[in-house]
C-alpha cells in the first residue's frame, strides 16, 4: 500500500488577504513575492507584536513558514490565530492541511472534522478527509493493527465511492482479518461496481477458498480459465482448487497442459513439484525439476532444488553428493557447502562439518554462516582456543551484527572471560533485543560470578522474548508453508527447517531459565510464563504436568487432579501424571482412588517394580491386601506371568494365605 499524497503544493493557504499600506508590511510583502521568505517571516512576525490582531498579517506569516517548510512553527501560529479570530473556519483547514504535510494524519482528521461543521459544504475538504481516512489506514496497515486499518478504510468509503484500490484496500483486510462472510458481501457489490477490474475477480476466487467452498471456486475458475485460458495466476489458482476439492488428477493434468503451452512459466513447475511433494513423491518431483533445467535460464537454482529432494527422501549422502557437484561448476556459491555443513551436523557427522565449514574459508573467507556454525560446533565440542579465535575474527568482519557479538561473548564466558563476556554479550542484547540466547549467556554469566539476583532478572527476560520468539517463529513457519498458488517450495522448506531450528533453541533456553528461577519466581510470574507458553502449546503434555506440580506443591489438590486429568486427557499413558494423581489422593486418604491409579501405571508398564510395590503397599494400609490376591490369582492362572507370580506371592505371604502360596510354587 501506498501513501496518497493529499495535496502537492499548499502555497498559498489564506486567500483574499486585504494588504494594509505600511512601508514595513510593503517591504514584507515584496520579500514573500519574491521568494524571500525568511525575511518575510521576520518583518510579519515583528509587526504582530505591536499589532497582534491584524488578521491579514497572520495569513502571510503562516505563508511565510510554509514556504520555509517550517510546518510545526505554521501550525503553532495558526492555533495562535485561531484563538484571536475562533469565528474564522479556514484557519482549521490550514491546520489540517498542514498536519497531513507532516503526516501527523490523525489530528488533521480532528481538524477536518471541526471544519466541516461549520462549513458542511465544502465538497473539496471532505475529499481530502476521505484521503486522510485512507492514509490512516494506510499507517494503521503498516503496523500491522488490520482492524484499526478496516476501520478508517470503511470511514473513507463514503467519501471516495469510485475508488476501486479504496474498495480493494477493505476486502483484502478483510479476508485477512478472517471476516469471510463480510467479505463476501463487500466483494460482491465491488464487482457489480467495478465490473471489468480483474483484481476483485482474483479475489473472489480467495474468498471461496477462504469459505472452503472448493467446489464454487472449481466452478467459478473454470470459467475464468475458458475466457482467459492463458492466465497464468487463474490456472495456478483452479490447480490448487482441484486439490482441495479432492480431484488431484484435474490438476496434474491441468499443470501438465499448462506447462506445455507455458514451457517458460516457473511456477506451473513449482505447482506441479508442490502437488508430488504431497505424496513424498521424490522421483516425480525430481523429474519435474530435471524438465524445469531444461525450459528455464537458472539452472543452478532447480539443480539445487533436485538435490535437496534426497536430503527430504533421507538420502543425505546423496545430497552431499549433488550440493558438491553443482558447487564445482559454481565455486563462488557457499552457501551449497553451508548446506552440506547443516546435513552432516543433522546427521551427527559434527568432524566432517567441521572440516566442510573450515574448507569454505578458502572460498569465501568472510562468509556470514561460516562464522555462525564454525562458532557453535567449536562451542559444542569444548574447542575453547578455536571458539575464541573464530569469535575474535567473526566479530572484526561484522561488529554491528547480534550474532557476532554474541558469539564472541559466549567464546568469552567458555573461557572464564567473564567481564568480556558481559561486555559483548551486552553489545548483542543492545543490537537485537528481542535476542534470547545473549540474555540467557548474560544470566549465566551473571550465575558464574555468583550474582543471582542479575541473573534471575535476566533469565526472566529471557523467558519473556522466548515465549514471544517461539509465536513469531511459529507464524512465519506457517506463512511460509501457505503458499498462494498451493506449491510446497523446497526452498520454504529450508526456511521452516530454519525457523523449527530457532524454536528448538527457545524451547531449550526457556527450560533452563525456567529451571534456574523456579525457586526465583513469585507465584504471579510463576503462573503468568507458563499460561503465556500454554497459550502457544495448549495440547503440550510435559507443561501441563508442571502447572499441575504447581498447584501440588502449594496444595492446592482439587486444581493440581484437575490439571493432571487435562494431561491424562491428551496422553493417558503419562505415568509422571498417573503417580502424581495416586500420591494426592493417599494424602487425602482416599486409598481406592490412589489404588486405581497405580493399577493404571502397571497396565501401561506391566513389569513397573514400583507399581507393584505401592499397589501392595496401599493394599495393606487400605485392608483390599485379600481382594488384590483375588483379583492377581485369577489373572495368573491365564497369564503365569513370571512377575506377576513373584509380586503374587509376595501379596499372599503379607496376607497370610501361605497354602495358596505353596501351591502356586
Amino acid at each position: 500500500m501506498k501513501y496518497y499524497l493529499v495535496i502537492a503544493v499548499i502555497l498559498p493557504l489564506l486567500n483574499n488577504i486585504v494588504f494594509p499600506q505600511s512601508a514595513q508590511l510593503l517591504r514584507g510583502k515584496e520579500a514573500y513575492d519574491n521568494g524571500r521568505y525568511a525575511e518575510a517571516a521576520a518583518v510579519f512576525s515583528e509587526h504582530l507584536k505591536t499589532d497582534p490582531y491584524n488578521y491579514n498579517v497572520h495569513g502571510f506569516y503562516i505563508n511565510s513558514l510554509i514556504g520555509l517548510k517550517k510546518y510545526d512553527e505554521a501550525i503553532a501560529a495558526s492555533e495562535k490565530a485561531e484563538t484571536m479570530f475562533p469565528s474564522v473556519a479556514e484557519l482549521l483547514l490550514v491546520q489540517a492541511k498542514l498536519y497531513i504535510m507532516i503526516q501527523q494524519f490523525q489530528k488533521a482528521e480532528k481538524q477536518l472534522i471541526r471544519y466541516l461543521a461549520v462549513m458542511p459544504e465544502d465538497k473539496d475538504s471532505k475529499e481530502i478527509l476521505g484521503k486522510v481516512y485512507q492514509n490512516i489506514g494506510i499507517v494503521y496497515y503498516e503496523k500491522k493493527d488490520y482492524e484499526s486499518a478496516l476501520v478508517y478504510f470503511r470511514k473513507a468509503l463514503p467519501y471516495a465511492p469510485g475508488n476501486a484500490e479504496l474498495h480493494y484496500n477493505v476486502v483484502s483486510l478483510l479476508i485477512g482479518t478472517k471476516k469471510i462472510k463480510e467479505a463476501q458481501r463487500e466483494l460482491e457489490s465491488a464487482m457489480k461496481k467495478f465490473p471489468y477490474d480483474n483484481k476483485f475477480k482474483e479475489l473472489y476466487a480467495d474468498v471461496l477458498f477462504e469459505n472452503k467452498q472448493f467446489d464454487k471456486a472449481v466452478t467459478y475458475l473454470e470459467k475464468r480459465t475458458m475466457q482467459q485460458p492463458d492466465n497464468i495466476g487463474d490456472a495456478l489458482k483452479l490447480g490448487l482448487a482441484y486439490r482441495y476439492n479432492g480431484e488431484p488428477d484435474k490438476a496434474l493434468s491441468l499443470y501438465n497442459r499448462m506447462i506445455k503451452k507455458h514451457p517458460e512459466e516457473k511456477e506451473l513447475y513449482l505447482a506441479k513439484s508442490g502437488y508430488y511433494s504431497l505424496y513424498s513423491d521424490y522421483k516425480k518431483m525430481r523429474e519435474v525439476y530435471a524438465d524445469m533445467a531444461k525450459h528455464l535460464p537458472d539452472k543452478a537454482e532447480w539443480k539445487k532444488k533436485y538435490a535437496a529432494t534426497f536430503k527430504d527422501e533421507g538420502y543425505p549422502d546423496s545430497a552431499i553428493h549433488y550440493y558438491k557437484q553443482i558447487f564445482l561448476n559454481d565455486t563462488s556459491d557457499a552457501k551449497l557447502l553451508i548446506t552440506v555443513a547443516k546435513i552432516y551436523t543433522k546427521e551427527n557427522k559434527d568432524t566432517d562439518a567441521i572440516k566442510q565449514l573450515e574448507e569454505i574459508a578458502e572460498y569465501d573467507p568472510a562468509n556470514f554462516n561460516m562464522f555462525n556454525l564454525l562458532h557453535e560446533l567449536y562451542i559444542k565440542h569444548s574447542m575453547k582456543d578455536k571458539a575464541l579465535a573464530s569469535g575474535i575474527n567473526f566479530y572484526a568482519r561484522y561488529p554491528y551484527h547480534h550474532l557476532s557479538s554474541y558469539a564472541l561473548g559466549k567464546s568469552w564466558l567458555v573461557n572464564a572471560g567473564y567481564d568480556s563476556a558481559l561486555k559483548y554479550l551486552g553489545i548483542a542484547k543492545r543490537l537485537n533485543s528481542k535476542f534470547a540466547p545473549a540474555i540467557f549467556e548474560m544470566g549465566v554469566t551473571y550465575a558464574s560470578l555468583g550474582n543471582i539476583k542479575e541473573a534471575a532478572e535476566l533469565f526472566k527476560i529471557s523467558i519473556d522474548r522466548c515465549i514471544n520468539g517461539m509465536a513469531d517463529s511459529r507464524n512465519q513457519a506457517m506463512q511460509a508453508v501457505a503458499d498462494g498458488s498451493g506449491n510446497v517450495d523446497l526452498l520454504k522448506m529450508g526456511n521452516i527447517e530454519q525457523l523449527n531450528s530457532d524454536i528448538e533453541v527457545m524451547e531449550v533456553i526457556f527450560d533452563s531459565s525456567f529451571a534456574f528461577l523456579r525457586t526465583n519466581l513469585t507465584d504471579e510470574e510463576y503462573l503468568l510464563f507458563l499460561g503465556r507458553k500454554l497459550d502457544l502449546y495448549p495440547a503440550d503434555v510435559s507443561l501441563i504436568v508442571k502447572m499441575a506440580g504447581y498447584y501440588e506443591s502449594k496444595r492446592k489438590t482439587e486444581d493440581a487432579v484437575l490439571w493432571y486429568n487435562k494431561a491424562l486427557f491428551l496422553n493417558s499413558d503419562n505415568i509422571a501424571a498417573h503417580r502424581a494423581i495416586a500420591g494426592i489422593y493417599e494424602k487425602e486418604g482416599k486409598y481406592n482412588q490412589a489404588l486405581m491409579s497405580w493399577k493404571r501405571v502397571l497396565s501401561i508398564q506391566p513389569k513397573n517394580s514400583v507399581a507393584y510395590d505401592e499397589i501392595i503397599r496401599l493394599s495393606v494400609k487400605s485392608g483390599y491386601l485379600s481382594k488384590l490376591c483375588d483379583e492377581w490369582l485369577a489373572v495368573y492362572s491365564v497369564s503365569k506371568d513370571p512377575v506377576l507370580k513373584e509380586r503374587l506371592l509376595e501379596a499372599l505371604h503379607k496376607a497370610g494365605r501361605k497354602e495358596e502360596a505353596r501351591a502356586i510354587l
